[in-house]
Parts: C-alpha cells; structure tokens; sequence
C-alpha cells in the first residue's frame, strides 16, 4: 500500500504537454471522396458469382461432427476407474477417523 502511495504521488507531480500546438482543423487530412457507381457496379459483377451453400453446409456438418466426437471423449473421468479404485485401497483413512 505504501508503494501505491508514493507511486501516486510522483505521477501527480508530472508536468504535462502543453497542448497549444494542434493542427488546426483546415489542416487536416480528409478521406478521399469516390463515386459510388463503380463500386456499386462492380458489387453486381462479384453479386453473379454462385455459391455452393450445400458444399460449404457439408463441410461444416463433418467439421462439427469432428468436434462433438473429441468432446465427448473428454467427458469421461480424468482417473480411471481402475487406478481410481487402487489409488483408494492404498491409502489408509483410519487416522482420519
């Protein structure tokens, strides 16, 4: 706590930029402005391409099958049960009692 105060208190003692020398607004550098019509015309061109959603749905469908397949292996138990099951046999509880 005592290094958070003092760290606090040598930032509050920072002398700070002056901020007079902005660029004024004139000065700014603005975005090109295009006409729209060539984007608009060349969205049209790209908008005739067909897409093979069936494809794409059947990628998919294999690529979540594959998923579902790997979590289901990780829900069984961390321990088997086996070793689980010898582990418990070899420690002796009595003490606890």
């Amino acid at each position: 706590m005592r290094y958070a105060l003092i760290v606090f208190l040598l930032a509050s003692c920072t002398q700070f930029p002056q901020l007079d020398a902005t660029l004024p607004a004139e000065n700014a550098i603005a975005p090109r402005v295009v006409p729209l019509g060539p984007i608009l015309a060349q969205a049209d061109r790209l908008g005739g391409q067909t897409t093979d959603f069936d494809a794409i749905n059947a990628d998919l469908q294999t690529r979540l099958s594959q998923l579902r397949s790997r979590a289901a292996n990780l829900q069984g138990p961390v321990i088997p049960t086996a070793t689980r099951n010898r582990m418990r046999r070899g420690i002796d509880t009595s003490a606890l009692q």
